[in-house]
């Protein structure tokens, strides 16, 4: 299927294989879904707790959509498909695992190479996805090369007279590569250099409070849609 498809709700519901998570509060339904021999990734609000999935959801899911429309066509990033439901996501499914899980060897300069190449590409396209530290969402596919999911929290670049905001941009984009030697420093600490430790320190120190901040509005705007729901 075409980006240009869309998928009934129904029968996304109707061929799932395999749950990622299941919804609680206010985390959404992801699920395997195989449809006609073709696999997705189904990211599901119509189960998540109070007037979370009801305005939340749709708004969440339009977030995501703007984000992958901005990306489509940079290998690395999942193809973008429409549903019937304004609460659900639907994007290619890649054969692959989160690369901080990884226990296979693996040759991390070339990886990193890979990676950072990636992100350079969605910065480039406006986009710096400011969660890479989120334990799923850099993956590696069977070739060993990098796979970015999960666009909720990003930051679009804003015109250039809007300093403030592009400031932030910014910053969501050092935090982009500050991942990539957090990852190395777990999977690859032997070829960290000097530098680079100095780097991912520094870069851990300055951050904290971008990313404290953007964990706080989040936690907020859970707690103001869910709130009132058992």
């Amino acid at each position: 299927m075409s980006s240009a498809t869309t998928i009934e709700y129904s029968r996304l519901r109707e061929n799932i294989v395999e749950y990622f998570r299941t919804a609680k509060g206010t985390r959404p339904d992801v699920m395997h879904v195989i449809i006609d021999g073709s696999d997705y990734v189904v990211k599901d609000y119509n189960l998540t707790s109070g007037w979370f999935g009801a305005f939340a959801g749709p708004l969440l899911v339009k977030r995501e959509i703007k984000a992958l429309n901005k990306l489509q066509g940079i290998a690395g990033i999942p193809d973008l498909y429409l549903c019937d439901n304004n609460r659900v996501l639907i994007t290619s499914y890649c054969q692959s695992q989160a690369a901080a899980k990884l226990e296979r060897p693996l040759n991390w300069l070339k990886f990193e190479d890979e990676l950072n190449n990636l992100i350079g590409k969605i910065h480039a396209a406006g986009v710096a996805h400011c969660d890479l530290r989120g334990p799923g969402n850099i993956l590696i596919d069977e070739n060993d090369l990098p796979y970015l999911v999960d666009y909720v929290g990003c930051i679009f670049k804003a015109n250039s007279w809007n300093k403030p905001w592009n400031y932030l941009f910014e910053q969501g984009c050092k935090a982009d590569y500050s991942a990539v030697l957090k990852l190395k420093q777990k999977l690859a600490p032997e070829q960290l250099t000097v530098r680079e430790t100095a780097l991912v320190n520094q870069h851990s120190s300055k951050g904290w409070l971008f990313r404290k901040t953007s964990r706080g509005l989040r936690r907020f705007a859970r707690w103001l849609f869910a709130a009132g729901k058992n």
